[in-house]
């Protein structure tokens, strides 16, 4: 009885502690804690390879990622041999272990191997590392190159022309704004004109030309290797020369950040609108330009702080005005970071057709509203949080992309050792000021082109009150540019 009587009391206690929290606030965001992510031990081999090693003092596995610099894909003369050995290297077959035996056996110890022209990644348990990286290497060095396999990507590469005629002979066509027309509106500009595919040819191609091509393309000095593990500098190099010291050097591919911003034609906000009579909702981006955003710049942080608080996240001034507060769509973004052009910044969104206008006054009036006023010490911290949880995110052992991009980044940014170390730090220390300064830089109200595919006859208002409006015929600029192309043939 006894028992029961406390069990009531208890339940009673318990419903009672239900009742009295008040779900219609946010919790209080805590405040992150600094990260220690240990250093990025870097060095290169004689042959040119460079080592970047993650030490994970007691773990018992191990990751490897492997990053080989090809040149562009439209550059490269020798595609047929490109696409074969591609082939090749997705068979998991070498010389040694020409059964399926990499496949079996990696897959018998918990690990994983794939290997392609541009990447390579090994995982597995520490004791099997020499098993797994003898298996790589030699996958690496003599894939199993077969005849079938230029039959396969011949006829593949066939099919692929097939289709590609098929769709062009098609006569209705997606309502869809190029990136080619995207750039000459924004920069009063066309894009060099495209350059003609080239016609492979298959039937000439030999194994000996692939094999040629794996030893020209496939080299040491253009090539970076990611490793995290328990290992010191000495196994590590050890390791390393064990299975990759005799890799072949050869011309170097050099990265270049050429830093070129376009200089904007718009000088005023241009409405763009498509017509698209069967449209049930439309499209709304903004798009504009921001000139000296450049990867890596000394603002990167503030202006990723700006862009959580703005518009890239659900907690953003953006998705609670339009989305939780008005309704007038499911899902908006903004995307405001570097480029190597300078910086991009755009706004997407979708609404009915007839809330259009109230839609790009919503948006207008958040860009005004981040530039004159300072963000409030919830709203930063919510930001400033989310981006640390993300950052934190990024650096998983099991897909450590954030380690192999600041690998990839350092040389040619010049960045320094501890950048990864000092992120989540720089990202609290951001301030209001900061983020108030960055956005009366870099948010462009009155200095941007918004794109509208919709069915303009049921917008709710003339969009001229909004900016200057241009009206764009999609399938008349199509037939156009195709007219061009037939008379300079």
């Amino acid at each position: 009885m006894k028992q029961l009587l406390l069990s009531i009391i208890l339940t009673g206690f318990t419903l009672l502690s239900f009742s009295q929290v008040d779900r219609s606030k946010i919790p209080d965001a805590g405040v992150p804690t600094p990260m220690d992510l240990g250093k990025m031990d870097h060095f290169k081999l004689k042959n040119g390879l460079k080592i970047f090693l993650l030490k994970t003092p007691n773990y018992p596995k191990f990751t490897m990622s492997i990053n080989t610099q090809q040149p562009s894909f439209d550059d490269d003369m020798q595609l047929e041999a490109r696409n074969v050995l591609s082939e090749a290297y997705s068979k998991k077959l070498s010389e040694k272990y020409s059964g399926g035996e990499i496949d079996s056996i990696t897959k018998y110890v918990g690990g994983m191997l794939t290997s392609s022209m541009h990447t390579g990644n090994i995982r597995g348990m520490k004791r099997d590392v020499d098993m797994l990286l003898e298996m790589y290497a030699d996958l690496l060095f003599n894939p199993l190159i077969k005849n079938e396999y230029i039959k396969e990507s011949g006829e593949i590469y066939q099919k692929k022309l097939d289709r590609k005629k098929g769709n062009e002979n098609k006569k209705e066509e997606s309502i869809n704004i190029t990136s080619y027309l995207l750039d000459s509106l924004i920069y009063g500009k066309k894009k060099e004109e495209k350059k003609e595919d080239r016609i492979l040819n298959y039937d000439t191609l030999t194994i000996s030309d692939i094999q040629k091509f794996r030893k020209k393309r496939m080299l040491a000095n253009n090539t970076l290797l990611v490793v995290m593990g328990d290992f010191t500098v000495s196994e590590c190099k050890r390791l390393m020369n064990k299975y990759f010291g005799e890799w072949d050097e050869g011309e170097t591919i050099v990265s270049i950040d050429k830093n070129e911003s376009g200089i904007p034609a718009i000088k005023n906000r241009t409405i763009v609108v498509i017509d698209n009579p069967n449209a049930v909702q439309s499209k709304i981006n903004f798009y504009w330009s921001m000139q000296d955003a450049f990867m890596y710049f000394d603002k990167e942080i503030e202006l990723s702080v700006l862009n959580e608080v703005f518009g890239s996240s659900q907690m953003s001034y953006l998705y609670q005005n339009l989305r939780e507060n008005k309704g007038l769509c499911y899902f908006i973004r903004s995307n405001i970071g570097p480029s190597g052009a300078g910086g991009g910044a755009s706004i997407g969104t979708s609404v009915k057709n007839d809330q259009t206008d109230l839609a790009i006054e919503n948006i207008i009036l958040e860009m005004i509203r981040i530039r004159n006023e300072e963000v409030d010490d919830h709203d930063l911290l919510i930001a400033k949080n989310s981006l640390i949880g993300e950052f934190n995110r990024s650096l998983s052992f099991l897909s450590p992309i954030m380690y192999i991009s600041f690998a990839m980044s350092k040389e040619v940014y010049n960045l320094p050792d501890n950048y990864l170390n000092t992120k989540v730090s720089k990202i609290y220390e951001v301030s209001k000021k900061d983020v108030l300064e960055m956005a009366k830089k870099y948010i462009r109200p009155d200095e941007l082109m918004m794109v509208i595919v919709g069915d303009k006859n049921k917008f709710d208002r003339p969009l001229e009150e909004l900016g200057v409006v241009e009206e764009i015929d999609l399938q008349e600029m199509k037939n156009k540019e195709k007219l061009e192309e037939k008379e300079k043939k």
